[in-house]
Formats: structure tokens, C-alpha cells, sequence
């Protein structure tokens, strides 16, 4: 794959502005420049993410998440690792849930990939896996929402819908159409009793009466 393509479907590799309603929000170790990430890592690869585990725990006032994602490499921009190997990455992340104020320290890796995403992986080997360089080594697709909870385990952001039914309008049963026919129908009928030129006025009115309630209807 180009070089120019690569650019092209992923953010640059510039210091995330982190939300604080994000885990990371407290981060204090320093975001990686494009150049510090790719001297830093052993391994560099586009990978689709397979599938990913969450474990949890608790740790003097830290509620901290280590993730393990199956990536499937796609390209290797830098070691030995071959296209379409699965390999386990691992990352963490630890948000501040005890008394009083978060003591310094990094709260982990931002952002993190989900299930099917295509990413950027900067790696560190390890013994049975590759860490992600710490604490920007994962670049997203352009068009990923890197401040959605779902990517560091929390529950999807729920989005409230007007649910109010509306009652459609009640149809008047006795609207211009049924008065028309109640109208032209003694016409009709009173026509019948007349002769000449009479019965064909009455019929013409009648006809004109029925005629307009058909089109109200249609209409």
C-alpha cells in the first residue's frame, strides 16, 4: 500500500486533546510524537482488530482494564511480522475512582481500537505478546469516534428518542363529501318524478352534487 494512501485513511499521529468525560482525561505522560512512536516500537502494522477481552480489577483506588485484542495483520510498516498473522496486543487503562483528588501517574493507553476496526499499531515485543507503545500507540481510522466509551469498556452512550405517539386527525363523518351525497340523493330520486325538461335539470344537479363528493374524496 502507498505511502500516500496510508495517510489518507488515518489520523495524524499528533497529541490527542483528551475529553474529560474520557478514562484518559487525567493522562500525564507526555503524548509521542510520529517520530518518537516509530523509533520506539519494534513492530509497526496496519491490522484489523478480530476480537477483544477485557479483564478488570481494582488497585488502590484505580479501577483499571487490561485489554487483549487478536489483530490480523494486513501491512507491516516495520519488523518481520507477516500479512495476515493474528497476533495478541495488549493495552491498559485505569481511571481514578477513590477519595479526593487522582494522585499523578498515567491512566493508560488512549485511543483504543474496536471489534473490525482497522488501526495503526505502534508495538513493543514482548515475551507472549506486543504491548502498545504508551500512551498514544494506536492510530484510528479517519472516520472513528475516538471519544466513544465502548473503546475503553464502558457501556454505549445511550441516545434519547422522542417516543411520543402522534394521534393521526379524525376524519369528520359528516364532511363535505357525505353532505353532498345527502343532498343530491333526494335530487336523484325527485327526478324520476318529473318530466321533460325538468327531470334533466334535476338529474344535472344531482349529478354535479355526486360528482363533487366523489372528487373530495379522491382529493
Amino acid at each position: 500500500m502507498a505511502l500516500a494512501l496510508i495517510a489518507t485513511l488515518f489520523l495524524p499521529s499528533v497529541a490527542l486533546r483528551a475529553s474529560p468525560c474520557t478514562p484518559w482525561s487525567l493522562i500525564e505522560v507526555p503524548q509521542l510524537t510520529p517520530e518518537q512512536l516509530e523509533s520506539g516500537a519494534t513492530d509497526i502494522v496496519l491490522g484489523v482488530v478480530e476480537s477483544r477481552t477485557i479483564d478488570e480489577s481494582s488497585d488502590g483506588g484505580y479501577r483499571e482494564r487490561r485489554f487483549t485484542f487478536q489483530v490480523r495483520v494486513e501491512e507491516t510498516l516495520k519488523g518481520e511480522l507477516e500479512r495476515g498473522a493474528v497476533i495478541p496486543v495488549t493495552a491498559w487503562t485505569r481511571l481514578w475512582v477513590g477519595p479526593g483528588e487522582q494522585p499523578p501517574g498515567s491512566n493508560g493507553h488512549a485511543p483504543l481500537p474496536l471489534d473490525g476496526e482497522l488501526a495503526r499499531f505502534f508495538l513493543g515485543a514482548e515475551d507472549d505478546a506486543f504491548a502498545v507503545v504508551l500512551p498514544n500507540g494506536v492510530e484510528l481510522g479517519g472516520g472513528a469516534d475516538a471519544s466513544d466509551p465502548v473503546r475503553w469498556g464502558d457501556p454505549p452512550r445511550i441516545i434519547e428518542t422522542d417516543t411520543t405517539e402522534t394521534t393521526p386527525p379524525t376524519k369528520d363523518p359528516f364532511g363535505w363529501d357525505v353532505m353532498l351525497l345527502l343532498l343530491a340523493a333526494p335530487i336523484l330520486i325527485g327526478s324520476f318524478r318529473q318530466r321533460g325538461k325538468a327531470r334533466w335539470i334535476l338529474l344535472g344537479i344531482s349529478t354535479l352534487l355526486m360528482s363533487g363528493a366523489a372528487l373530495i374524496v379522491l382529493l
